[in-house]
């Protein structure tokens, strides 16, 4: 997002503007460990003195964390995870009424923005970051997958989840990027445009001064003949006596 969008946020825009750097530097800053470190515990056991609100969990506090959020989940009626093919009919038949789940309030990513390189993006230290990141949330989600009997595997669900995320990551990358050539083509064309109209516009100007300046020329020229003519006829050689005494008038009584 850009400054102005962030402006009014104050101290929370600076953690915001954090995603525009890499995942790992993303994934390694304290301010927005409340975001990135393990938030599924997080929300269910908040707020816990083992919790920083602006640190990274310790290791040494997992286990008790893990315990707080197991008894947490024990205390909810429905527990479910998007994984679940059968999520819609499990909530539907809780709540006892239809329901459709759809992908909604999704952010939307400027076309002009750059689009980052997974190859880039996911080195072995990043993936470090993210396994360290979730750790206590992997815990939590396998239990789930394991109540609900969703297959006897949690981490090959897991890496199918993973795959199907990448899968869409790099369908919405290139829309992105079709979106942002479209939008740089449409630019040049528009520019482009504007270039020619101006062109255009300068011929014109030119034309209009060289027919001003063609104009000017013909009636210097036509002044040109006609005294010509003035100084070849036959009046203007008899009075040539009185232009003279007139020229030499003014040269004796020119004031000095």
């Amino acid at each position: 997002m850009p400054d102005s969008v962030l402006a009014p946020w104050s101290e929370w825009g600076d953690r915001l503007a954090v995603a525009r750097d890499t995942l790992s530097h993303f994934l390694t800053d304290p301010r927005i460990a409340c975001q990135t470190d393990n938030l599924c515990l997080r929300m269910l056991v908040w707020p816990h003195p083992r919790l920083p609100d602006a640190d990274f969990i310790p290791p040494e506090a997992d286990d008790e964390l893990l315990d707080a959020a197991h008894r947490a989940l024990k205390r909810l009626d429905f527990v479910g995870c998007v994984e679940d093919p059968a999520l819609a009919t499990r909530l539907a038949k809780f709540i006892g009424a239809d329901i459709v789940i759809d992908h909604e309030n999704a952010t939307q990513k400027s076309p002009s923005a750059p689009i980052p390189v997974l190859g880039e993006e996911l080195d072995s230290s990043t993936l470090a970051l993210l396994g360290s990141r979730s750790r206590l949330d992997a815990v939590l989600w396998k239990r789930v997958v394991h109540t609900l009997g969703l297959g006897n595997s949690a981490e090959s669900l897991a890496e199918a989840s993973l795959l199907n995320q990448c899968v869409r990551y790099v369908g919405t990358g290139a829309a992105y990027a079709s979106q942002w050539h479209r939008a740089q083509a449409i630019r040049a064309a528009r520019l482009q445009a504007d270039a020619t109209a101006a062109l255009m516009e300068a011929r014109a100007d030119i034309l209009r001064g060289a027919s001003a300046i063609e104009a000017v020329r013909a009636e210097n020229d036509r002044i040109s003949a006609d005294l010509l003519a003035v100084q070849g006829s036959s009046s203007w050689r008899l009075t040539a006596p009185l232009r003279a005494s007139k020229r030499l008038l003014q040269t004796l009584f020119r004031p000095h």
